[in-house]
């Protein structure tokens, strides 16, 4: 039986019960009992279309409430909303709610939401604002109002394409006793562009607050642009009809030179293969494209992909490019300033895109690192190096499930290497796929030929403890510390051997990394878990050994590891708690609560002071 070291708390969230159903059923049943039966039930005075639109308005309140807080929801539709026994309101799941910065597709291209009710900016997977919770309260009065959903399909990725370009009909069309106002402020809400919508929720709602007595918003008129917006997507097949057989006229017409439009897309094409072998350094490939960026005119761009960073040309954009390639290594902060230029001359321009990601992800500017290596891996799928990045980066973002399968493409490209197999072994074991994480830095251990690198051998060593299999593991940590000690692989070295309750050598090994650096979190932590005799509560092995010898449970040694783990570099006490339940275990510890009580005083972020907390609770529940 192996002796885990405890190292997550779970935590569970409770929710209010809400007694009312959902808005979903009740739309169900007033399609079967009419209008007016099932919508008696919801609060307010007047006609079930005004008690319709304080029921909204009450909605859009809330949403106020979480945009004001930075919060959006994404995902309005009917079946999110509760009712409680009155009748009134309750937005739930916000299983897809994010700040206003997160994008609306995965990691894996999806895009999130649910299509028959999504904004159209949604539909094509750009971030979602305030404004697409608008579009969303606009689908839920449209439904109140028409008994129908925005959109219509069975397939969803139809249902999707449709939301990208389309409008659903005005209300009125479907039924023409739903009042104007009501009309003309679900159009509103519902327009194409987000910025033809309301300003926020909270303006929706004044609107609303407006037409249920019976009044009118100021302003409630559709401008001309909104109403020849309106007519341009919702006749969109005819015009689009209309416009093709205009532009073949004017092509017979005018006789365009078709051989231009295919020399245009073969610069297209060579300004894609150059920049996928400039980033892969493929000087083969590249030679090819540049000849034809030379044929097409873009000699200064073909000259500096040959030619290297010191050549000078008077094309800005060129130069920018040039001015971040030589920064790259030495200033990456300043490489991406560079890009950043090139980029803001050229936004078209995938290789521009492309270093500028890299460089981002190489001085650690996680937003635009990952965002524009997903743009540049969009427009570059064939490079390995691009994949490479993204998937460290969403790696070390936490992010290792959306990680894995760009770094699987990786590694069937023909240019990847060990290197590209061992990253997909760390994302891999990030996302506890240990056996084909074990499979991924055997490949990358194969390609390297003579000595292992060291990193790689400990990736195995740390995975085959995660499989259990401590003795395959034991001498490749002992090769590594013969080969280069330091105080993570002495660490690794002395968990293993706990975990093989050889618990004597465990401790020197984890004295010995204390040793390098006395304030290493993670052999203090551990030292203290066994001096409180491990696992011997649900361990036979470990209550056999320390019956054997007892001297090692030391509350004094206990109460020491517990108090310097407070001093550890780290810093953010995670294990507070941890080692709060091993000094229970033995008793005493004053001075380990005399040092959180200390900490508890003094400035420091909530999170780590909620930690403290805690862990004084384990010690005084009173």
């Amino acid at each position: 039986m192996r002796c885990p070291f405890p190292n997550r708390r779970t935590n569970l969230a409770a929710s209010t019960l809400v007694e009312g159903g959902s808005l979903a059923a009740l739309i169900a049943t007033a399609r079967q009992q009419g209008r007016e039966v099932a919508f008696a039930r919801l609060p307010g005075v007047g006609t079930v279309w005004q008690r319709l639109a304080q029921f909204v308005a009450a909605i859009a309140k809330a949403i106020a409430v979480a945009h004001a807080a930075g919060v959006l929801h994404r995902d309005l539709k009917p079946g999110n909303v509760l009712l409680r026994a009155d009748g009134s309101p309750v937005v739930v799941d916000f299983g897809l709610a994010a700040d206003a910065t997160a994008a609306t597709l995965t990691g894996t291209g999806d895009v999130l939401g649910t299509p028959h009710y999504m904004a159209p900016e949604q539909a094509r997977g750009e971030t979602a604002t305030a404004a697409s919770d608008v579009y969303g309260l606009g689908a839920l009065l449209f439904e109140l109002l028409t008994l129908s959903s925005p959109r219509h399909g069975r397939d969803p990725l139809q249902v999707v394409m449709a939301a990208r370009h389309e409008l659903p009909p005005p209300p009125r069309r479907l039924l023409p006793e739903v009042p104007r106002e009501l009309d003309l402020v679900t159009r509103r809400a519902m327009a194409f562009r987000p910025g033809s919508r309301y300003a926020s929720a909270a303006e929706l709602a004044r609107a609303l607050d407006l037409v249920a007595p019976g009044g009118r918003p100021i302003g409630l008129t559709f401008s001309w642009p909104l109403r020849v917006e309106e007519f341009c997507r919702r006749r969109r097949t005819v015009l689009l009809t209309t416009l093709a057989v205009g532009a073949l006229a004017v092509v017979v017409w005018t006789g365009i030179d078709w051989r231009q439009q295919a020399g245009a897309e073969r610069l297209r094409a060579a300004m894609i293969e150059a920049a996928e072998c400039h980033v892969d350094n493929d000087a083969r490939g590249l030679a090819a494209a540049c000849q034809v960026l030379v044929d097409a005119g873009e000699v200064a761009l073909a000259t500096w992909m040959q030619q290297g960073d010191d050549v000078v040309v008077a094309d800005a954009f060129v130069q920018a490019l040039a001015t971040g390639h030589r920064a790259f290594d030495q200033d990456a902060k300043a490489a991406v300033v560079a890009f950043q230029r090139a980029v803001d001359l050229r936004p078209d321009a995938a290789i521009a895109v492309a270093w500028l990601g890299l460089a981002a992800a190489r001085c650690r500017s996680i937003a635009l690192a990952e965002r524009d290596l997903t743009s540049a891996v969009r427009s570059l799928p064939g490079r390995v190096r691009l994949r490479s990045e993204l998937g460290r980066e969403l790696r070390l973002q936490e992010k290792a499930f959306a990680a894995v399968p760009h770094l699987q493409h990786a590694v069937t490209m023909p240019r990847a290497c060990a290197e590209t197999w061992h990253e997909l072994a760390k994302a891999l074991r990030a996302a506890q796929q240990f056996e084909p994480s074990l499979i991924a830095i055997d490949r990358a251990l194969a390609m390297k030929p003579g000595k292992p690198p060291l990193n790689m051998l400990r990736l195995k060593a740390l995975v085959l403890d995660n499989l259990k299999r401590y003795v395959e593991a034991l001498p490749l940590l002992r090769s590594i510390l013969d080969q280069a000690p330091s105080k993570e692989v002495w660490a690794s070295y002395g968990g293993t051997l706990d975990f093989l309750h050889r618990f004597g050598e465990a401790a020197d090994a984890y004295r010995t990394a204390l040793a390098i650096d006395p304030k290493y979190g993670s052999p203090l932590l551990y030292l203290a878990h066994l001096h409180a005799g491990s696992d011997r509560a649900n361990c036979e092995q470990c209550r056999s050994f320390f019956a054997a010898n007892p001297e090692l449970i030391d509350a004094a040694l206990v109460d020491q590891y517990a108090t310097d783990l407070l001093a550890a570099q780290e810093g953010s006490f995670k294990g507070a708690e941890m080692v709060a339940t091993y000094v229970l275990r033995v008793g005493g510890g004053e001075r380990f609560l005399a040092g959180i009580e200390q900490r508890l005083r003094q400035d420091l972020p909530a999170e780590v002071l909620g930690r403290l907390w805690r862990a004084k609770k384990v010690l005084r529940p009173e």
